[in-house]
């Protein structure tokens, strides 16, 4: 086990860090390049011959390095079952986009989140059984703006809204009924 601690009457706390400088001689600096990787944890497991990978997080270089200027993404990976090493499975690019089961981002007016899979590929909202799953479209971090517009599963009643200007404008009820601008 490893503990780091710090006692301090500050916010800070305990750090760990990964340096990697182009350069081999030791404390000699020469610029990393893009795609470089700065810092592995790698996570393994004992499989009665040897120790096996099961997981990675990773950082690395995304973009052009400069004098104070380093800008990184973070990549996750895991192993699938019967495979040997890791695969990945999602990055945070230096960008702050969140790209699962791709390198690759989706359009430049919706690449914030991409998901790929090569078969059917979703988004699973799970909620109580009373209560409503929403996806919400915001253009404020107050009042109307917030649910501008909506799409909303309300499990109680088995109904689904879509919402516009902050208000209802359709609705399907759980015996199909379409209701528009009511």
């Amino acid at each position: 086990s490893l503990a780091l601690s710090r006692f301090t009457n500050s916010s800070a706390s305990s750090l760990l860090e990964f340096h990697n400088s182009r350069n081999g001689t030791i404390v000699s600096n020469t610029v990393v390049q893009d795609g470089d990787t700065v810092g592995v944890i790698r996570f393994k497991g004992a499989d009665g011959t040897d120790y096996a990978q099961v997981a990675d997080i990773q950082s690395q270089i995304d973009g052009t390095p400069g004098d104070n200027d380093m800008p990184g993404r973070l990549i996750f990976s895991t192993t699938a079952d019967g495979a040997q090493y890791t695969t990945e499975r999602m990055r945070i690019d230096a960008s702050g986009r969140v790209l699962i089961g791709t390198t690759t981002e989706g359009h430049t007016s919706a690449d914030d989140l991409t998901i790929e899979t090569s078969g059917n590929t979703g988004i699973t909202i799970r909620s109580g059984t009373s209560s409503q799953g929403s996806l919400y479209f915001s253009d404020a971090t107050s009042g109307g703006g917030e649910y501008a517009g909506w799409m909303r599963y309300d499990h109680s009643g088995n109904d689904l809204t879509i919402g516009t200007a902050e208000n209802e404008r359709l609705r399907i009820t759980s015996a199909g009924r379409v209701g528009i601008n009511e």
